[in-house]
């Protein structure tokens, strides 16, 4: 079963409802909700929004100004059906500690999704993605890339 989750650039109630009743219309399984600015305060109105307009879409968000585990958090206590997290601290040569602070954090929220970049455009070069995303998988994560570009 392929699982489309788009990226919505929030910009105004209006645009991103709209935006989100056509990832619906077109069978998304859920959308992702990103500031470029990183104004992190709009979305979690915004997710409200999208979930009284889209009854059944999934709403992620992705939060620009939070490290990794602040973002989780946030999203879990606000109920959340997806995180989003440029930095989740995998890498083919080492999980840093707060990536297995969050994958413990995923065992009590099992029906919360995690993103989590690896090899991801304007990240650190990756020597072996293939391993960071497997060891990304092994903690609980969906493995998520760009590649270099």
């Amino acid at each position: 079963m392929i699982r489309l989750w788009p990226v919505i650039h929030v910009r105004d109630v209006a645009t991103t409802v709209q935006n989100a009743r056509v990832a619906q219309a077109c069978g998304a399984w859920g959308v992702f909700l990103i500031h470029m600015a990183g104004d992190d305060a709009l979305l979690d109105p915004m997710a409200q929004k999208v979930r009284e307009a889209c009854s059944g879409l999934l709403v992620g968000l992705n939060y620009l100004s939070l490290d990794a585990e602040t973002a989780l958090g946030r999203a879990l206590a606000q109920g959340h059906d997806a995180t989003w997290t440029d930095r989740p601290g995998v890498h083919s040569n080492g999980v840093e500690p707060g990536a297995l602070a969050m994958s413990q954090q995923l065992q009590t929220h099992p029906d919360h999704t995690l993103f989590a970049l690896v090899a991801f455009k304007y990240q650190p070069f990756e020597p072996d993605p293939g391993d960071a995303a497997a060891t990304a998988w092994s903690l609980g994560f969906v493995p998520t890339t760009s590649g270099i570009a």
